[in-house]
């Protein structure tokens, strides 16, 4: 098997490919591959269907079998097991691997660990807190990144999916190699304590407005990674949202075009 270790959130993992499944993989992942000791390790093994018409419920489930959480997709199976996951895939495609990852790091980071979230974000290197911005579809997250990609006042971690994390030290906000517009992109330690979360609207002049806790938890619940809306996710994720909405400041963020970092940087700190 060909073999892969890549920055992953804030740990490494080892990827481990077939031939049919490698070449591409191999390709795209380079950018964020690491010499630094592998935590976890997911092995792609190129298996035939073995999912009835029956058996397809839905394009994803999550049934517990072994005592243990599986995912269960059309194309794809994830194992899990104590070191990573074992992948049976159906079919080779040039996006299976990444397509997988996001699926495992979600399935990984189940409430109340964490979540992903369709967001932009950004460590402010004033005060070293990372701000999460989410938003809907054309909220404007690729705007506020591409304005802040290269400022001095910020460090962007991801500009489409990240984590929010409760560890021992509190609350960490996490960017992840699944970008969007910007391509993937290596960001060398892409992991910050959350310091607000700050949901996207549209506007004229640059403001910032408080949002309560039941605001803010009704934003994170619209904008919160969900694979294949499954029953059981939703008191999981709403309790989760609840918990993150009471414990980080939530504001609503005008940011035009024409934002200058600078500024914006000073209104978070």
């Amino acid at each position: 098997m060909e073999k892969l270790d890549i920055i992953l959130l804030d740990t490494v993992a080892r990827l481990e490919f077939e031939p049919m499944v490698a070449e591409h993989s191999l390709k795209y992942y380079q950018i964020i591959a690491t010499e630094a000791e592998p935590r976890y390790r997911l092995t792609f093994k190129v298996e035939a269907p073995f999912l009835s018409a029956k058996e397809v419920m839905v394009p994803v489930e999550y049934p517990i079998i072994d005592g243990q959480r599986v995912l269960r997709q059309e194309n794809f199976w994830i194992n899990p097991r104590p070191d990573g996951a074992e992948v049976i895939c159906q079919r080779n495609n040039t996006n299976l691997v990444d397509w997988v990852l996001r699926h495992w790091v979600a399935m990984f980071l189940l409430p109340p660990n964490g979540a992903l979230f369709h967001s932009a974000s950004a460590m402010n290197r004033t005060n070293g807190g990372g701000y999460l911005f989410v938003g809907r579809t054309e909220a404007g997250k690729t705007t506020l990144a591409n304005n802040i990609f290269s400022s001095p006042s910020w460090k962007l971690f991801c500009d489409e999916l990240n984590a929010a994390v409760l560890g021992d030290n509190g609350w960490r906000l996490m960017g992840t190699p699944f970008w969007g517009d910007f391509g993937l992109t290596r960001v060398e330690n892409p992991v910050a304590p959350l310091r607000g979360i700050c949901v996207l609207a549209k506007g004229k002049q640059l403001s910032k407005t408080l949002l309560s806790p039941a605001e803010l938890t009704r934003h994170l619940l619209q904008t919160i990674v969900n694979y294949g809306g499954n029953d059981w996710y939703a008191p999981i994720a709403l309790a989760y949202c609840q918990s993150l909405a009471q414990a980080i400041p939530g504001y609503r963020l005008v940011a035009p075009t024409d934002t200058d970092p600078e500024e914006l940087a000073a209104l978070l700190t």
